[in-house]
């Protein structure tokens, strides 16, 4: 008997020695995933993010396409996007998600280095090395520094500060190079007209104003935001009409500005902007008939004119508009 139990007391300690062994030559950060069991909500946030990283490229492209975004090219911007369906007014922009290539790319990579951290980025499906912080561009700081003293005693508005990494300013996005991409501002209840530098920042891609105590008249310079696809100013207190300039916002997706106070006939110049695909022009002042000039925008999904002093019949160029689907 004395031999098979020193047999398998031999055996033990080897496989303990292995284990040992093993042990000690793991990485530091490695022995850091031993942790206590996460939230239920950290857990559920982790799973989607593991999910929407395993997405190959084309389907990210057709989600972008479906959301209405467009992924950044290397030049910083975006480029126009043909989208093929709506989105809830409700609901927040999708960020656009890294390529499978980019992401394949890093894991391989990673694969090869010995960098605790570059295998853990491999393994969460992350770039590495990390981009150093984004601040926002010096050309349009002063812009920026200007909306804030306008805006500050409706809102706090501490966190955009120069000093400060884009990505802590409140309700702002950035491209890659600091210019302004997206200005989230709805219900913060601000008040006084649209000042009219917001027209400076020429590379923003949506402006949101929906819910606030927003008057006075549109300003001319908004129409040189050409980059702009989304512009949300419903629910406010604007009056007068549309800009005749805003024919030169020709990469415009989404127009809102229904339930203000904004007058006169049907904006002719919306008739200009056939990249439309949403307009909503309701609960409003406005008067005459409806042109026969919207037959123009081809790719229009929505047009929302009701509660307003429109007379007549509508024209008969509604219907060769194909992609109308709700009026």
């Amino acid at each position: 008997m004395a031999g098979p139990r020193r047999a398998a007391f031999s055996e033990m300690a080897a496989c303990a020695l292995l284990l040992l062994t093993t042990s000690a030559a793991l990485p530091r950060a490695a022995v850091a995933f031993h942790r206590a069991p996460e939230p239920r909500d950290a857990v559920d946030a982790r799973h989607d993010f593991d999910f929407r990283s395993s997405i190959s490229a084309s389907d990210q492209q057709q989600q972008q396409a479906n959301s209405g975004f467009a992924s950044p090219t290397d030049n910083g911007f975006a480029t126009p996007l043909s989208i093929e369906s709506t989105y809830s007014e409700s609901s927040p922009y999708s960020v656009p998600s890294a390529s499978s290539a980019s992401v394949s790319s890093a894991s391989s990579a990673a694969s090869g280095s010995r960098d605790p951290a570059a295998l853990i980025a491999a393994s969460a499906g992350l770039a590495y090395p990390m981009r150093a912080p984004i601040y926002v561009a010096k050309s349009q700081l002063p812009v920026m520094m200007s909306l804030k003293a306008t805006w500050s005693k409706y809102t706090d508005l501490s966190s955009w500060d120069g000093a400060k990494p884009c990505a802590q300013w409140f309700r702002i996005k950035c491209w890659t190079d600091g210019t302004i991409r997206r200005m989230e501002m709805s219900g913060l209840g601000l008040g006084g007209g649209l000042p009219s530098n917001i027209g400076d920042l020429t590379t923003l891609q949506e402006l949101l104003f929906t819910r606030n105590w927003l008057t006075h008249a549109l300003p001319d310079s908004l129409s040189k935001l050409v980059r702009l696809q989304n512009f949300h100013l419903n629910i406010n207190y604007f009056t007068g009409g549309i800009p005749s300039t805003f024919s030169r916002l020709t990469n415009l997706y989404r127009l809102f500005v229904s339930s203000n106070q904004l007058s006169g006939t049907f904006p002719s110049v919306i008739c200009t902007i056939t990249s439309l695909r949403e307009l909503r022009i309701s609960e409003n002042r406005f008067e005459g008939t409806i042109p026969a000039c919207v037959g123009r925008l081809k790719l229009l999904y929505y047009m929302y004119v009701d509660t307003n002093q429109f007379t007549g019949r509508l024209p008969n160029s509604i219907g060769s508009m194909a992609n109308l689907q709700n009026l």
